[in-house]
């Protein structure tokens, strides 16, 4: 207790020193905890998983492309992984940029069709109801969206009608879970036999314990026919399983864009890191340097106290206490300069950070490392002082200042390092945002107004098909009546990113070459 209070007494006493001290340092970790967050749940994505290291997807491969989807898709061949070595299999149909109808109002959605093995797999928080997906006519709601389309009320055994024009029943309501998702959905629909939907299924495995993954995924290297019935299609396949952990930086996408999936990118996130380390070191170097200017004045003072009988367990308690007061204080600030710019962050990442153990043990682990690794050197310089010396030691003693130059320069440096990186990546974001593309991008908007069922079964006869098609062109005669519309065009891939690409071996090794669809009319000048 008198250690405490003879720190807390010389941090009051020197004033301007804490000061300067604490607002550096508590800067320094502010920056540091608010990219640590980040990394910290880039690195926890899907870990609401049961296990994302035995959790398996299939990563298929076709004419030099490679997408996630499932293996038996093309079911051309016999089972080519024994049933017994599969514990569980969940497969499920993105259904994005759809919509149901509840109570004669049309909402916007983003689905997917799967089973209730998918809670088997996956862990979500149960709001109300329960999570069951058996009935083909069961859906269950996430809680943010039955809050969109129900409000205050219970949605629990309402009747929706999908886009397909099948009625379903809410059976339960999710929460999301604390971590970052690679499946962002807003329901989850039952799917069954019957349906026939326009996109390719996912699957994920789970494997039983002992399975040999290395030989199953020398079953997925041997190249398969993809349409054997068809001669000329001379296109072969391959697969692998992956773990559920490295999806989410593999860079591999869906087959078509969808919004459901969110991706990482393991460069960037490294970036974030080097920085982080970078503010922290020089944030710990200033903090170490100015005391070192304090403990230069107290030499005197620790002299006499270790003649009088201070052992090196005192000197280290007393200067492990002035750094853990300090710290403890900079970490505090640090989190209200956290809190204060909590808006501007989260537009900046584009999410809410929540508050999670995470942090809890972020800050424990601040308040031990921080103040240890100031004391060590302080500590070992004066405890190699004979106490007589160090009565008469003169505080601007040269290998004091060599080494108080050192950790200066060293600090100087790092700080050179962050402005340099400060302004290269300013300069990238501006060339990215103000290089013209080389085609006209205003007054151009991408809109979705075919609304129409994504269950093929749903267009039972012939009938159906083609008021499908009389739809589209009444809403394609309305585009060109429109006086507002100078020209419109049916196509969105032309404006986004090719779903398709293949890959060819040229002299200078694999090159790859990206195919988009689009009309003639693309290349009118008013593009």
């Amino acid at each position: 207790m008198n250690t405490l209070r003879y720190a807390l007494r010389f941090l009051l006493r020197a004033r301007t020193y804490t000061l300067i001290n604490l607002l550096g340092l508590a800067f320094s970790l502010a920056c540091c905890i608010i990219l640590l967050r980040y990394i910290h749940r880039e690195l926890t994505v899907d870990t609401h998983c049961v296990d994302r290291e035995k959790v398996y997807a299939v990563q298929v491969s076709v004419s030099g492309g490679a997408y996630w989807g499932s293996y038996a898709a093309y079911r051309n061949d016999s089972v080519l992984i024994a049933p017994e070595l599969i514990e569980t299999k969940c497969s499920f149909v993105p259904l994005e940029n759809d919509f149901l109808v509840s109570e004669g109002h049309r909402y916007r959605c983003n689905a997917l069709a799967t089973d209730s093995t998918f809670f088997q797999l996956f862990s979500y928080p149960l709001i109300q109801g329960e999570k069951n997906l058996t009935d083909p006519s069961s859906v269950v709601l996430t809680q943010s969206y039955a809050r969109e389309v129900f409000g205050s009320d219970n949605p629990v055994g309402k009747t929706i009608t999908y886009s397909n024009g099948q009625e379903y029943v809410v059976k339960g309501v999710i929460g999301l879970p604390v971590n970052k998702t690679w499946l962002n959905f807003d329901m989850l629909l039952a799917n069954s036999s019957s349906n026939s939907w326009e996109k390719m299924p996912l699957d994920l495995y789970r494997f039983v314990p002992g399975a040999d993954m290395n030989k199953l995924n020398q079953v997925g290297k041997h190249p398969r026919r993809l349409n054997p019935h068809y001669p000329s299609d001379t296109r072969v396949y391959t697969f692998r399983f992956v773990p559920l952990k490295e999806c989410y930086f593999s860079k591999l996408e869906i087959r078509d864009k969808a919004s459901i999936y969110v991706w990482g990118d393991w460069g960037q996130l490294q970036i974030f890191m080097g920085i982080c380390a970078l503010l922290l070191v020089t944030g710990l170097l200033n903090f170490i340097n100015l005391y070192m200017i304090f403990m230069l004045k107290r030499t005197h003072e620790y002299g006499i106290r270790r003649v009088f009988g201070a052992g090196r367990g005192a000197v280290f308690a007393q200067i492990f206490a002035e750094n853990f007061l300090l710290s403890a204080l900079a970490v505090l600030l640090a989190w209200v300069c956290i809190e204060l710019t909590r808006v501007p962050v989260s537009r900046f990442f584009g999410f809410d950070f929540s508050y999670t153990a995470f942090d809890g043990y972020l800050s424990l682990a601040l308040l031990v490392f921080l103040p240890l690794m100031a004391s060590l050197y302080p500590y070992f310089r004066f405890t190699r002082i004979l106490p007589s010396v160090g009565i008469r030691l003169v505080s601007t003693a040269g290998q004091s200042v060599r080494a108080r130059m050192g950790l200066l320069l060293l600090q100087y440096v790092l700080t050179l390092i962050l402005v340099v990186l400060a302004f290269y990546f300013n300069r990238q974001l501006d060339t990215l945002l103000n290089t013209e593309p080389g085609y006209r991008t205003e007054n151009i908007l991408v809109a979705h107004l075919a609304h129409e069922s994504k269950d093929y079964s749903s267009y039972q006869n012939p009938e159906d098909i083609q008021a499908r098609v009389q739809r589209v062109k009444q809403l394609g005669a309305k585009m060109k009546a429109c006086p507002d519309i100078e020209y419109w065009v049916a196509d969105q891939s032309a404006l986004t990113s090719s779903d398709f690409g293949m890959k060819f071996i040229g002299n200078n090794g694999r090159t790859a070459f990206f195919v988009y669809v689009v009309c003639q009319s693309f290349f009118l000048p008013a593009l």
